[in-house]
């Protein structure tokens, strides 16, 4: 699969007087929007931004679903929010438009697989020679790991608050949290907005 520009739009605007929903999973969020100076944090303000709840694999054959007028923000909103959107071309990080500012402060090449398939079944798709250093390394994880590898999946909101206590264990020992205080955010608003639904 070829890999795919992923990026994160922000669109900053006043609502019109029809506000009408777009098709989708949207719902009305507070969105922090950070300075930086490399990797320090300089300042921050927050906007109330109507945000697309969706993975970015349900948008790959139909991007349109990302897709909100100005006229549809409610009056409440300060803009809308889509997160990892799927894109052809890079967009620039920034574009006024007449009635928007267009911000997108990443954009990525991510790579992903379909986990529909065994262990085995995916293995396959690899030469012979790649076949076995992936082995050798799952080998290797799992000497490191005690002798056997450990294997777990994190999906509900009660599973996530597990796996987030122990990445912020992980996260401790990061330079970015021992010298730039700049790890996993440990404040009760960021567990609530992530834990929460």
């Amino acid at each position: 699969m070829p890999p795919r520009i992923r990026t994160e739009s922000r669109r900053i605007a006043r609502a019109h007087s029809d506000h009408s929903l777009a098709q989708g999973r949207w719902s009305e969020k507070r969105v922090e929007l950070k300075f930086l100076l490399g990797e320090i944090r300089l300042c921050a303000t927050q906007f109330s931004m109507f945000t697309l709840d969706a993975h970015f694999t349900d948008l790959l054959g139909n991007p349109e679903q990302a897709a909100m007028a100005i006229e549809q923000i409610p009056p409440t909103a300060d803009g809308f929010l889509v997160r990892s959107l799927p894109v052809r071309e890079a967009p620039p990080h920034l574009c006024l438009l007449p009635d928007s500012i267009q911000y997108v402060p990443t954009q990525y090449q991510r790579f992903y697989i379909a986990m529909q398939s065994s262990f085995e079944e995916y293995l396959r798709k690899f030469s012979s020679k790649s076949r076995n250093t992936l082995r050798r390394k799952v080998r290797k994880f799992a000497e490191s790991s005690g002798g056997r590898a450990d294997w777990r999946e994190y999906r509900t909101a009660e599973d996530m608050q597990q796996f987030y206590r122990v990445a912020l264990q992980v996260s401790a020992l990061t330079y970015q949290e021992r010298l730039l205080k700049a790890g996993l955010p440990k404040g009760e608003d960021f567990q609530r907005e992530r834990f929460s639904n």
